[in-house]
């Protein structure tokens, strides 16, 4: 339950966690998580989107910041490393759920075999600090800032989201690569980025890959430790032992239903 006693971080006052953000507001005041700047960044490059409270008269309240995942090791990652910004995750829609929304929708075609699995959803406090992303949605749709810097805590939620390492089964070595469909035109800035610091690396179209020999110089770059929930996107000597932790993620610990 959301209905628990908590000390504010920033008063210490008593006040109920579903509530802090009221209390923040008549109390204390809303506070300026500029130090964390960076990671929310990172999360809105990525998977995140923005959402927008409204007041009881309809006006337009502060932004929050959303993640839907099927990765609860992620989210609950989320709510620990980011408290007390954001609530804590709960289920968006059971596996079940996806799959009846998917034959009701006639997405699946009269397909069988097709798997779904439970997501989970955080969403963050609405505090002002947010509203600073506005220009990140003024033209209906998400879109990163042209002027950027591509620091390594953004590229790593980026590459939480959108990455990923390409194996050659043959040779048993792997590449790092990071795919960008709604920025393409951001792509080969990302390239420049790195090739400007001596990491290798190309582009194709929406996506941009790096050589073998590079990415660990790459994971270096953005943090050799990995983000919980994505240990495989970090495993790139053992290609066993990266298939061994993408299924704990997607099949091993995750309610799945198949159709």
């Amino acid at each position: 339950t959301l209905w628990y006693i908590v000390n504010c971080p920033f008063c210490d006052s008593e006040t109920e966690y579903s509530n802090i953000g009221n209390h923040w507001r008549q109390s204390c005041g809303y506070p300026e998580p500029n130090h964390l700047t960076d990671d929310f960044d990172g999360l809105l490059m990525g998977d995140g989107c923005l959402k927008h409270t409204h007041n009881p008269d309809k006006r337009a309240g502060n932004q929050s910041i959303e993640v839907v995942s099927i990765n609860k090791k992620f989210v609950d990652f989320l709510y620990d490393e980011y408290y007390p910004y954001f609530n804590k995750p709960k289920v968006r829609r059971t596996a079940k759920e996806s799959s009846n929304n998917a034959i009701n929708s006639e997405y699946l075609s009269g397909d069988t075999g097709n798997t779904f699995r439970t997501q989970y959803r955080i969403v963050s406090k609405a505090i002002p600090f947010f509203n600073r992303y506005d220009s990140w949605k003024s033209t209906g749709d998400k879109s990163w800032p042209k002027d950027i810097e591509f620091n390594p805590t953004q590229i790593r939620y980026l590459y939480v989201a959108d990455g990923g390492l390409s194996w050659n089964k043959k040779t048993k070595s792997s590449r790092a690569q990071i795919t960008s469909s709604n920025e393409p035109n951001m792509i080969d800035r990302l390239v420049d980025k790195f090739k400007n610091i001596g990491i290798d690396c190309r582009s194709y179209e929406d996506r941009m890959m790096f050589k073998a020999r590079y990415t660990q110089e790459f994971l270096n770059f953005i943090g050799d430790n990995p983000v919980p929930g994505f240990e495989y996107k970090w495993e790139i000597d053992n290609l066993d032992r990266y298939e061994s932790l993408y299924r704990n993620v997607y099949y091993d610990e995750v309610e799945t239903y198949t159709i």
